[in-house]
């Protein structure tokens, strides 16, 4: 993966955080909140290993 690739795969993820992050939780079931958590945390730990593969 180039920095260019690694750095728009940043930016999505982190658009998908946002997504995430701003939907209603008042509206979901605790399964609903419990896998959007999971995904949230899967986005932010992929952000940090691209992150840490750029600065290697």
């Amino acid at each position: 993966m180039d920095k260019i690739e690694a750095c728009k795969n940043i930016e999505l993820l982190n658009n998908e955080i946002k997504k995430l992050q701003s939907l209603c939780r008042n509206l979901m079931t605790a399964k609903e909140m419990v896998d959007t958590d999971k995904k949230i945390i899967r986005h932010k730990d992929q952000i940090k290993t691209i992150e840490s593969n750029l600065n290697a």
